[in-house]
């Protein structure tokens, strides 16, 4: 069955799908059906693959699209999952061309189908998303400190993370809407809830910290709006400053734990880090 399993998970990068080999694999010999087929459905329906599983006549293996999964049983060997690939008439599997007798003396009338289309799998390579995130950090960054307007900088940042932070919010007590659902919905590098997480610790409560700390934020710089005084502006940009001695930490330890830890990301906690980092370089321009 790992044998069918790391097939599958070839077969899936074929098509810009991508998902975790060990917790693949784990679904799949968890399942109280393992090692049937519908674990291997199972595991993709919680993957979020949309797939299909047909019985059909031999009749029918021609109205097949162009590749498909399904079951052969070569001579003396035991039933294997193998991708098919349809041209010229011809049946193409591990490089070996058959005929369509060929093939129907061969395979166990089931097919397996994989919608691209329909899944909800994100289709693009981890490490480039990261790259694309750092990249629209960056950017982001030198846009405003080039403006050099650092207080409605600073609250716009803040509003932004108070959002963020109220979507976290929301998706830890499971009252998620579908934005939240669009957010967090991927493969199995993403995840916004850490629910395997059995103990309680900073991560738990990042969401909560996260909201008070842009709140207190966003009033502040109201208030530094409306006095409009230089001692209590200056007076804000020092205690940001202190405050970095507790944020970096923990901004430190968020992304170990995403990436190190629970070896997923959470895009509602990088949305956070990203402001928390974007103020973190306004404060140091504004200090230099």
């Amino acid at each position: 069955m790992k044998e069918n399993a790391l097939t599958l998970i070839k077969y899936l990068k074929l098509k810009k799908i991508y998902l975790d080999r060990n917790e693949f694999l784990f679904r799949i010999n968890s399942h109280p059906n393992y090692p049937s087929l519908l674990s291997i459905v199972s595991a993709l329906n919680y993957n979020g693959v949309r797939n299909y599983v047909l019985e059909l006549d031999n009749s029918d293996v021609e109205n097949l699209p162009d590749d498909f999964m399904t079951f052969v049983t070569p001579e003396e060997q035991e039933p294997k999952l193998v991708a098919v690939k349809k041209k010229n008439e011809k049946y193409i599997i591990e490089n070996r061309s058959f005929t369509h007798k060929e093939f129907v003396s061969q395979w166990n009338n089931i097919a397996v189908l994989i919608d691209k289309t329909e899944s909800a799998v994100t289709s693009k390579n981890y490490k480039n998303s990261v790259l694309r995130t750092l990249s629209i950090i960056y950017f982001a960054f030198y846009i405003y400190a080039c403006t050099k307007i650092y207080l409605p900088s600073f609250f716009l940042l803040s509003f932004c993370g108070f959002l963020i932070s109220i979507l976290a919010i929301r998706k830890t007590f499971g009252n998620e809407s579908f934005i939240e659902k669009k957010i967090c919905s991927g493969n199995s590098y993403l995840d916004c809830s850490f629910s395997d997480v059995k103990k309680k610790s900073i991560t738990s409560y990042f969401a909560d910290f996260s909201f008070i700390y842009f709140l207190l934020n966003i009033l502040a710089t109201f208030f530094l709006f409306i006095a409009n005084q230089h001692h209590f502006y200056k007076l804000f940009f020092e205690i940001q400053k202190l405050l970095l001695i507790v944020i970096l930490p923990v901004v430190g330890y968020s992304l170990f734990y995403q990436f190190f830890k629970a070896k997923k990301i959470c895009p509602l906690c990088m949305g956070i880090v990203a402001v928390l980092s974007l103020q973190t370089c306004l404060i140091w321009e504004h200090f230099h």
